[in-house]
């Protein structure tokens, strides 16, 4: 069964075009936002954006239906960012070119590519939430969001103390499955932050 989100993503892929619409307005200036820190003029950031979108569209139908919308658009800017850099700073001889290249090297540095992932990692995780049996969610969110105890939470519930561990350390044990691949980015990201 699709999730709302994964249902946009198939209303966006099959051509819809109000989907594609409301993904722009959303995300436009933060794409805008995110290339000008690099190419450091904001009318070329909102070109390349643009274009990025444009080109989203055109490669829509290529897309699964539980693709990373956010993290496929900011792919796409970040290489045509690169592009942009290289075809016109860093072949003109300018007294800033030390600084395009900085900018250019940035954009290829391991930590664009965390931030990105870790996009899809935040879907990644909304969708293992989601996808647990309800009552694992409840004490999950219990514990977690409202720091109950396992003791308060087998009270409230009227279950025993060893159920509710139980079940936290089997919700514990899906969301390390399906996010091992992301540990690595996972161990960047508390570094960065």
């Amino acid at each position: 069964m699709m999730n709302k989100r994964d249902l946009f993503v198939e209303l966006f892929r099959i051509g819809e075009e109000r989907a594609f619409e409301l993904f722009f307005l959303m995300e436009f200036n933060n794409v805008v936002y995110f290339l000008t820190s690099y190419v450091k003029d904001e009318s070329a950031a909102k070109d390349i954006a643009q274009e990025s979108f444009i080109a989203m569209w055109h490669k829509r139908k290529g897309l699964r239906y539980d693709c990373n919308i956010r993290g496929y658009i900011y792919t796409i800017a970040r290489n045509k960012a690169l592009n942009f850099i290289r075809d016109n700073k860093l072949n003109k001889p300018s007294d800033k070119r030390k600084e395009y290249m900085l900018d250019y090297y940035a954009l290829l540095h391991e930590s664009v590519t965390s931030e990105i992932d870790a996009l899809t990692l935040e879907k990644l995780i909304g969708k293992t939430y989601s996808d647990l049996p309800e009552r694992m969610k409840k004490l999950f969110y219990m514990n977690r969001e409202l720091g109950l105890t396992y003791r308060e939470i087998a009270e409230k519930e009227k279950i025993p103390v060893k159920a509710v561990e139980y079940q936290i350390r089997k919700v514990l044990n899906i969301f390390r499955s399906r996010l091992r691949h992301f540990i690595p980015i996972l161990i960047i990201l508390c570094h960065i932050f």
